[in-house]
Formats: C-alpha cells, sequence, structure tokens
C-alpha cells in the first residue's frame, strides 16, 4: 500500500485511513458521543419466519470469529452488558430480505437495523458520503461487441473490522437453531466485524476495496482493463474475453495472497457479449439493457399493487421508488418525470409507517410507467452509438408587459415565430421557453427517427430540468412529459445545451 502511495497512485490520507481501520478497527464514522442510553429492540417479523436462514448466517459469522457468542440472553446477561457499557448500547433488530432473483434465488441477506437503534443517525457522513456511477461507466465502456465478466467480494462488510469503543452498538439477540418440536432460547450476539444495513460500512468499504485495493492491483499491473465497482459487486470489460477472464482471476489471487480478501469465485461469471450484471442484461450487440424477465415481472406486479392503494407508507413508497428508478433506465432519456409526483408524496415525511394519500397525478405517471414497460418488455438502449446526429435546433421565448411570444430556428432552415395570447402571456418565463420548445418539437419531429437532436435553450432552469429529465416545478414537468412521450413515439433523443443571454 505504501509502496503505491510512493508511486503516486494513491492519495495518502486514504491509505492512512486503511491502515489505521486495519490495526484499531474502524468507527464507521459513528459519534459516540451522540448515543446515549441503552436501545433494545425485538427482530422484525421477516427474520422470525427465515429464522433458519437467519440462524445459518449468524452461525457462519461466528465460526469464522466475526461476531461473538456471548450466551443465553437472560435477564443476568443482559443487565451485566448494560453495567459494563453503563454510557450506552445498542441491540439492533434484524430483518430478512430477498438477495438477487438471478444469483442466489432462494437464499436471504440479513438486515441490521441501525436506522432504529439511532447508529446511523449519529454516523458522521462528510468523508463517507460518494456516488455511484457504476452505471454510467458501464455504458461508456461496454463498447459494441466488447466482453463483460463479473465477480463479487465475499462478505463484503464483514472484511471491516470494528473499533472496539463502537461494538456496545452492535449486539444482537436470535435464537441459534430453529425447531419445531422443543423451544431454542436466544443468544446474545456482538458484532466485531461491520454489517449489512451500517450507513457508514458503504463509504468505509468504497474506501477500502476501490479506492485502495484496486488502486495497489493497477499499480502493481495486476489490472489493466475498466472495473466499474458497484460495492462489492466488480465488471471486467475488455474487446477481448480471455483479458477480462484472465485480468479476473489475478485479481483473485491478488486480493486473496496479499490482502485477505476473497471473492464469490464459485458464483463469478466469464466474459460474454450478453452479461447479467447490477440486476440487468447487458447486451453489447445490441448496445442494450434489459431487466430480467422475473424481476420485470415483479416491478410490475408491485406498481399495478400501488395503483389499488388509497395511501402507502413511507416504507412502501421508497421500496417502490427503487424499483421505479431501477425501471426507468430501460427508458429514453426524460424518463424520471414520471416519477417526480411519487417523491413529491415522500416529503415531509421522516418515520417508515407514516402514511401518505396518493394523488390522482401519481397514480397516472404510474399507469404511463407500466404501459411503456409493457410495450418495450423491460428493455431499452443503455448507449445511443446507433443513432446519428441530427439538425441543431435554437428556440427563445419572450414575456413582458409590450409582448409575450416565442419562436425557433434550426440548422436547416426552418424557422416560426407566434404571439402568446394574454392568458399565456401570464405564465413565468421558464413555462413559456419550455413551451416553445414543446411546439418545435411537435411540429418537428415526424422527420427525426433514429437522430440525436441537438436543443439550444437561453432559460437555464428549463434546459437543466430537460437535461435531468424532470423537474420539481409541476409546470415544466408537465412539458417534460409531453417530450419524453413523443421522443418514444418518434424515436428519436433530444441533447440539451444552454445559451448564455450575456455571451
Amino acid at each position: 500500500m505504501w509502496k503505491t502511495v510512493a508511486k503516486g497512485n494513491l492519495a495518502q490520507w486514504k491509505a492512512e485511513f486503511c491502515a489505521e481501520g486495519l490495526r484499531n478497527g474502524f468507527t464507521l464514522g459513528i459519534d459516540e458521543s451522540k448515543m446515549h442510553g441503552h436501545r433494545w429492540f425485538k427482530n422484525y417479523k421477516s427474520a422470525l419466519e427465515a429464522s433458519a436462514a437467519v440462524a445459518k448466517a449468524i452461525r457462519k459469522r461466528v465460526e469464522v470469529g466475526k461476531t461473538l457468542d456471548l450466551g443465553v440472553s437472560s435477564p443476568e446477561l443482559e443487565a451485566a452488558v448494560r453495567a459494563r457499557y453503563h454510557d450506552g448500547t445498542a441491540c439492533f433488530p434484524m430483518s430478512a430480505v430477498d438477495k438477487s432473483i438471478v444469483s442466489y434465488a432462494g437464499e436471504k441477506r440479513l438486515a441490521s437495523d441501525h436506522t432504529r437503534t439511532g447508529v446511523n443517525k449519529a454516523t458522521d457522513m462528510s468523508s463517507l458520503s460518494y456516488s455511484l456511477e457504476t452505471y454510467k461507466l458501464i455504458a461508456a465502456f461496454l463498447k459494441s461487441g466488447y466482453f463483460m465478466a463479473v465477480s463479487d467480494v465475499d462478505a463484503a462488510y464483514t472484511n471491516l473490522p470494528l473499533a472496539p469503543s463502537i461494538w456496545r452498538f452492535f449486539l444482537s439477540r436470535f435464537a441459534p437453531a430453529s425447531s419445531s418440536s422443543t423451544y431454542t432460547p436466544n443468544h446474545l450476539y456482538i458484532h466485531l466485524f461491520a454489517d449489512f444495513g451500517t450507513a457508514g460500512a458503504p463509504g468505509t468499504f468504497k474506501l477500502f476495496f476501490e479506492d485502495v485495493i484496486m488502486s495497489m492491483a493497477r499499480s502493481e499491473e495486476v489490472v489493466s482493463v475498466p472495473t466499474p465497482i458497484y460495492v462489492d459487486d466488480i465488471t471486467f470489460i475488455d474487446e477481448i474475453a480471455a483479458v477480462a477472464d484472465g485480468e479476473m482471476e489475478d485479481l483473485h489471487s491478488f486480493c486473496a495472497e496479499t490482502c485477505g480478501v476473497f471473492f464469490k469465485v464459485a458464483k463469478d461469471r466469464l466474459a460474454a457479449r450478453r452479461q447479467f450484471a447490477l440486476g440487468f442484461w447487458w447486451d453489447s450487440t445490441t448496445l442494450t439493457r434489459e431487466l430480467d424477465e422475473e424481476k420485470l415481472a415483479t416491478y410490475m406486479l408491485t406498481f399495478a399493487e400501488a395503483l389499488t392503494c388509497n395511501a402507502m407508507t413511507l416504507r412502501e413508497m421508497q421500496s417502490m421508488l427503487g424499483k421505479a428508478g431501477r425501471a426507468v433506465m430501460t427508458l429514453p432519456p426524460g424518463a424520471r418525470c414520471l416519477l417526480v409526483s411519487m417523491f413529491a408524496l415522500t416529503a415531509g415525511l421522516v418515520l417508515p409507517w407514516h402514511r401518505r394519500r396518493l394523488t390522482r397525478k401519481a397514480k397516472q405517471d404510474l399507469r404511463v410507467l407500466i404501459d411503456l414497460l409493457r410495450l418495450a418488455k423491460g428493455k431499452g438502449y443503455y448507449a445511443l452509438s446507433h443513432f446519428v446526429p441530427g439538425v441543431s435546433i435554437a428556440t427563445d421565448a419572450s414575456r413582458s408587459g409590450s409582448f409575450s411570444g416565442g419562436g425557433f430556428i434550426t440548422s436547416d432552415g426552418i424557422y416560426d415565430f407566434w404571439t402568446y395570447g394574454t392568458r399565456a402571456a401570464r405564465r413565468l418565463i421558464d413555462f413559456l421557453e419550455g413551451d416553445t420548445v414543446s411546439v418545435a418539437i411537435r411540429r418537428l419531429c415526424p422527420a427525426w427517427s433514429g437522430q440525436i437532436i441537438s436543443f439550444f435553450v437561453d432559460n437555464q432552469s428549463f434546459e437543466r430540468s430537460g437535461e435531468a429529465g424532470r423537474s420539481r416545478a409541476e409546470r415544466l414537468n408537465d412539458i417534460l412529459k409531453e417530450i419524453f412521450m413523443l421522443q418514444i413515439i418518434y424515436n428519436f433523443v433530444i441533447k440539451w445545451f444552454w445559451i448564455d443571454t450575456k455571451r
């Protein structure tokens, strides 16, 4: 690691962070001064219903020294633990969630609710927050005809030793074995290594694996191909299958021998032009990504069930928005405008059981999403290399006491302009700018099939909304939804540019 730093291939602060964590344990950003009292909770129904799988997962952690079994969770033992850590303790509730449908069908993943105990709220994320750009990176590197191999770090977060000072916040209770005939009392466990559900674990693991270990691997020339990483899933992309597979094997050996990090080798997916990664089937021959058939059916059922609900809890809406966010990735740019009405419903809700009535607009957008997914069968382009450049269009609108109007001109000489009526002239300027773009598209789009159309707009508010595919302002989001539907109907894509009025 220090050799990599000396070469200038790794920032020193990241190496120091990793070295400190491996020597004395990672704190995961938890601020102990914000944790007071003893917060102990019962496990969730999902964990109790999957007791065999949960007990097996806990036993696996105990056997490899990641978790300590403190014995039967008697009142005396619990009182002794509280007395030992008089400043405060946390016994988190556990739940069990399904793993990926394709890779781990039928298996469960333990989820620790550290939000309930207050640990996540007491976590300082200032140095641990990061944005995931994996989908964009795969789309950029997986060019036509390229191959992609996929591997997964084994028990990713459990590679992170916890600082002894925060062990007291990682207590849990569960029966070590399930039996239908005899009662098995709960045991009290304490984690010595990180788990799934801690706010600071993803950011810490990102620094540990992606920033430090992968920098070491590249510095030692173990890996040279693009390797987009999504937490613990790593992809290897190259135009030659043998190269991608070879570097995946080399990384396995390097991590095992040098770093003590292992991969789920048995579940590796060798290089292929059509490959499953991050919930999608990626096909470099057609430049498309497609939702797994079973996952798509599950999403459609979730959306359809939502249409029958009068109200939903925050947890239910967040779950549905996660599915919808992934679903719109199979649709053309701009599809996120369909999610704005649902995101608006979550505003102000704090606790998972807080509820809100579904609006007619939210249900309408959900119906549109269902129809589009059914029409496209959960499949769309991840790259636009097959589209050709089309015309460029500049639009402008004016709103003043003496004149309100709009107009456009194209690079091939087509132009038009008009005056807005009294009612339209009362609308805000960003709406008039957006309406001008919409008018231009409606008039000209039948000739744009298979093209990328460049739009130059001098209103930064609408241009940014167009680029993001959504807007918080309902007046602009309605226009964006119309523009998005036109792109689907006439098979073209818009590229947005802002014209600075002062230049």
